[in-house]
Order: structure tokens, then sequence, then C-alpha cells
């Protein structure tokens, strides 16, 4: 991929018009460059060069008074308002009104966004505020660590897209990321380890080792507390609200290691690998300690506690000494729940949980109405959206949720190309209903920062803003990225994602086969022609679809290298091994695989 906005996570993309309000005032001839699309947006006469459009003087006001007789009785919420403005942009001056300075921020990252898109700026008038009130983005710091620099770049875009919610993921199984006096072995001990790339460090789906600061080929690091002041800092001045994230009970492989008293103790005596003890105090003197820490350096409003994947729970002879005197293992994670969110609630804080609980999944109806769930569901969301490896349906949420009266969240993973089913179950199912707001999650740094999402993620915006409904609207959406001919091609994809497992060797010789073996062809074909678009295209649309090729590209190697599995596993059955052909059929796909790293 080249380097060209690479720093873009494809998340953004995501929430590229999910603050947005009804259809915009736009000729079609006359086009805007402008993310998320305002609500209101009228073409003038005229337009300027982009690289002088900083220089026009700006005639700014302050007034609530002055912004609300632009709305035309429209009535906004308190906080809609505050990030309300309205624009017109003139061959001499641009005109600003808002309610509220962080109006005017808006107004002017609106500028930076025009200015940046395109060499010559229509002059125009727009009036926007954001539909949703949470507008997020999550960065898993612990699977890949990224630093501060990088943190930061991050914000900006953040801000030039107005997002207002940066979800600091720092604690979970591949390391622990946050400076922590009480409890210094966190990470000392688990903040590096081995090998970079965390699933090739899990060992069985749990973990591997860690390692100390100044190993040789050490990969990872942390937050001080003076660099977490920096980014709130920075992210401050650009209204953002940064609400950390710390894992528990589970996906606390990394805090066991460091602190081995605090884990479930298996039958044989040893530890759990994912789960910290509910039935122990000590685990609850460590998790007060550790977010006395927390809240004493972010202000947020929110903490967000995890909560998932309660995979081990309580497992030891202590806990199970409870269950045995009637206690469920649903009512011990209940408890759980409610010693957390008393902690947040006594230290001031709304916490935040993912809803991802599995076989619990029924404590949610004696929670607490102000906790926050962050709805997780992984590829697909149709009428009966499957739910996570548990196999349990997780049938129509949303409208469990508000029956209940909770606030909610809908959450995606930042994925790669994946389909345009996935999109519409998505962004249909979400339209449905009223989401307290968005988080793009992004979990793999291979996945989420990535081009190749960008028509992708845009048509979903248009889908869950209202904006757009038929296929014939999202081919257009495509289309304005990578021409009609390609967006047809891509629309008529349905590109399924298999999870890391999918790519050992015994699912490589398991059934399927005619299944396969249609898709690869499917695929070939696909493979060719994004290889002719892809080698005339310029720009950024060369970019989205160097991404593209290379996913899909990568999707077909795998699958012919499953077939060469497949051949291998039968060939030695039938002890007719066809070694010349195996070998020529792997070159190529170790040609390909080096193709793609090149790109």
């Amino acid at each position: 991929m080249s380097n060209k906005f690479n720093f873009i996570t494809a998340g953004v993309c995501l929430m590229l018009l999910l603050a947005c309000g009804p259809k915009e005032n736009q000729p079609s001839q006359n086009r805007v460059a402008i993310i998320p699309t305002p609500v209101e947006l009228t073409v003038n006469s005229g337009s300027i060069c982009s690289n002088k459009l900083a220089d026009l003087p700006q005639k700014v006001k302050i007034s609530e008074k002055a912004l609300l007789g632009r709305l035309n009785g429209q009535n906004l919420t308190d906080w809609q308002l505050k990030s309300a403005y309205w624009m017109e942009i003139g061959k001499r001056n641009v005109k600003i009104e808002a309610a509220d300075e962080q109006g005017l921020f808006y107004a002017r990252q609106s500028l930076k966004m025009m200015a940046t898109l395109d060499s010559v700026v229509t002059c125009c008038t727009i009036l926007d505020w954001p539909r949703f009130q949470y507008r997020g983005i999550m960065l898993d710091e612990s699977r890949h660590y990224q630093g501060k620099a990088f943190v930061l770049k991050q914000l900006e875009m953040m801000a030039l897209l107005k997002l207002n919610r940066f979800h600091f993921h720092l604690v979970d199984n591949p390391g622990w990321r946050m400076q922590i006096d009480a409890y210094p072995l966190l990470t000392q001990q688990t903040a590096w380890r081995p090998i970079p790339y965390f699933w090739d460090w899990e060992v069985n789906g749990i973990g591997g080792d860690f390692v100390e600061d100044g190993t040789p080929n050490a990969y990872g690091g942390y937050y001080t507390k003076q660099d977490i002041a920096e980014i709130l800092a920075f992210a401050n001045e650009r209204h953002i609200e940064v609400i950390p994230e710390i894992e528990m009970p589970g996906h606390n492989y990394e805090t066991r290691a460091a602190y081995p008293e605090l884990a479930c103790s298996l039958p044989d005596g040893g530890p759990s690998k994912r789960e910290l003890c509910p039935g122990k105090e000590s685990t609850y003197t460590f998790l007060e300690n550790v977010l006395l820490e927390v809240f004493e350096v972010f202000p947020s409003q929110y903490i967000h506690m995890g909560l998932d994947e309660p995979f081990d729970f309580a497992v030891c002879p202590k806990c199970q000494e409870r269950i045995a005197n009637g206690e469920t293992k649903a009512e011990l994670f209940y408890k759980h729940i409610l010693h957390t969110y008393d902690l947040a609630k006594s230290m001031g804080k709304t916490m935040m949980m993912w809803d991802d609980f599995f076989e619990y999944a029924d404590v949610a109806e004696r929670l607490p109405r102000d906790i926050i769930f962050c709805n997780w569901n992984y590829f697909f969301v149709a009428d009966e959206p499957a739910g996570h490896w548990t196999n349990r349906i997780k049938k129509d949420w949303f409208r469990y949720y508000e029956e209940l009266g909770f606030r909610y969240m809908f959450c995606t993973y930042a994925h790669r190309a994946s389909s345009l089913y996935n999109l519409e179950s998505f962004a249909r199912y979400a339209s449905k209903y009223n989401p307290f707001g968005s988080i793009t999650t992004t979990w793999i740094r291979s996945d989420s920062f990535y081009l190749g999402a960008m028509p992708f993620m845009a048509s979903a915006g248009q889908l869950l803003s209202g904006k757009i409904s038929t296929d014939e609207e999202i081919l257009k959406v495509y289309s304005e990225f990578v021409g009609e001919d390609c967006a047809k091609l891509l629309t008529s994809l349905s590109i399924a994602t298999y999870f890391n497992g999918y790519n050992d060797f015994s699912a490589c010789c398991e059934s399927e086969y005619y299944v396969k073996y249609a898709y690869r062809k499917q695929l070939a074909y696909v493979v060719d022609e994004l290889r002719k678009y892809e080698s005339k295209a310029d720009g950024l649309a060369k970019d989205i679809l160097t991404d593209i090729y290379g996913y899909v590209y990568y999707i077909y190697l795998e699958l012919e290298l499953q077939n060469v599995g497949t051949r291998l596993y039968d060939g030695y059955e039938t002890n007719s091994v066809p070694k010349a052909e195996l070998i020529k059929g792997l070159q190529q796909i170790r040609a390909g695989y080096d193709e793609i790293e090149a790109k």
C-alpha cells in the first residue's frame, strides 16, 4: 500500500457519515468534497483555489441567537447546538456562526477537509450538526502497541472527521500498556513480548511468553502517565474525550502473568489462563487500586471495564464451593459486574461494558440501567445475527436494550473489504433503532489501517444515516471512489472472512471441497479483473484498489494453499503425491505473497 493517507484508520471510514442528518441540498454536478456530509449544503457560484482558502479573512460570530436564526425552527438538543455551525464560503471571505467554540472548531475542520480533498473549493453554504452524541474510534494498544506519536496522529484525523470519543484499549491478554505505580510488574513483566504479531504470539488461542524491556527483538511498550497527560491535552484541544478501557475479569492473561495470585486456580492447582478470580477479595483490592490511578489520570466521565468473554470463569475450588452451595456461575458473574459498577459509580464514573457475555446474557435484565452496553458482533448481523463463538443467537439485541431502558452503542469491527452483505446487514439493522452512538473497533493492525474499506464504509454510513437505501445508490457511492465498472465488480462480491483457525493444516484437509473450489474460481476471475483496474487507476482510487486487490488476492492464495494441503493429504493416502505440480503451485503462491508485500 502506498504511503498516501496510510495513517487513516479504516474505522474512521465507517464513521464518515454516522454524524449526518437529512439529505443535503447539493446539485450532483457541483461536488463539494467534505466528510461527513453536512445536514444542509447549498452550492453557490464561484470557487477558490484550496491553497488560498486558509488566507481568506474569517468573519466569526459566536452567538446562540444568531445560530438559532439559521435553523429555521429545527429543534436541536443542547449537545447538538454546542457542536452546530453555519458557514458561508465566498471568493473573498468565510463567514462562520456558531453557538459555542466547539461549533467554530468543527467549521474550521470542514474548511481544512475541503482544502485537503480538492485542489479547488466550490463556494457554498453549510449548516451542520452531529446526529450521534457519541462518535467513537477504539484503538487496541494491547495487541499492537503504536506509541504516542501514532495516537496523536489518529486524534488529528478524528478531529478532521468530527469524531469526539477516543476509546483507549490499554489492557488485554497480549500486554498491559499503562503505568500503574501500585503494581509495577504489570508493565515491567508484561509490556513486551518476543513476537510482534499477536496471532503468532498466542499459544492455543491464549497467550505466549512475555519478555523484559531490552531483550533483543522485544516488541511492545507502555504509556507513562506523562505520555497520557500529553495525549489528553492534545485531544482536549480537538474536543475529543479519551475513554480508558481496563479489562476485567477476562482478557487478563497478562495480569495473572504478573500477579498469578489473582487468578482462579484450576482443579489441578494451575492458574486459569484468562480470568481473574471473582471469589477473592484481593481481586477487588487490585481493581480498586488500579482504577484509582486510572481516574487520577483520565478525567473522562466514562470508564470501559470490558467484562466480556468469561471463558474460564469461576473455576477455582473457592468459586466451585460457592456454586455447590447454590450460587450459579451467572450469579457470580452478575455480582462481579455489580462490584465493578459500584467501584466506578463511587468514583463518579459511568461504566461501559461489552455485551458478549454468552450464557450469562440474562443478567442484563437485572443490571443498573445507567450502564452503557457496547453491542459486539463479528461479521454479520441480519434478522437473527449470530452471536460469539458459543453460537448463542443474539436476536434483535437493540430492541431488547431499548425495552429494558439501556443506552447502547453500535459497535463494528473495522475490517477490510468484507462483503456488501456485511455492510447492509449491520447498517440496515442499526438504522431501525436508536443507539446512543457508535464505536468502530480496530483490533488488528493489518485490517484496521486500510484504505480498501473506504467505499464500503462510506456506503455503510450513508445507509445508516438514511441518505441512500437502494442497490443503485450504493453502486453510485462505490463509483465515486473507483469508477462505475469497477464498482459493479466490487458490489457483486460476497467475501467471506475466515478466522485464523481456518488456516491450519487440519482445516485445509477437511470438507467443503466444492464450496472452496467454486469460491477459488470466483476469486481467480476477480483477482485478474482487479489487477487490470488497479494498473490503470491513479491517486486515491489507486490506493483503494491496491488495498482491495491485495486483500482479495490474499484470500485467493489462502484457498490455493489449502488446496495444496488437501491434495498433499489425499496424495499420501493414495501414495500418489504429484510433487512437481505441488511444488510449482507453492512457488506461484509464494510469488503472489511477494507481490502483495511489495505493494
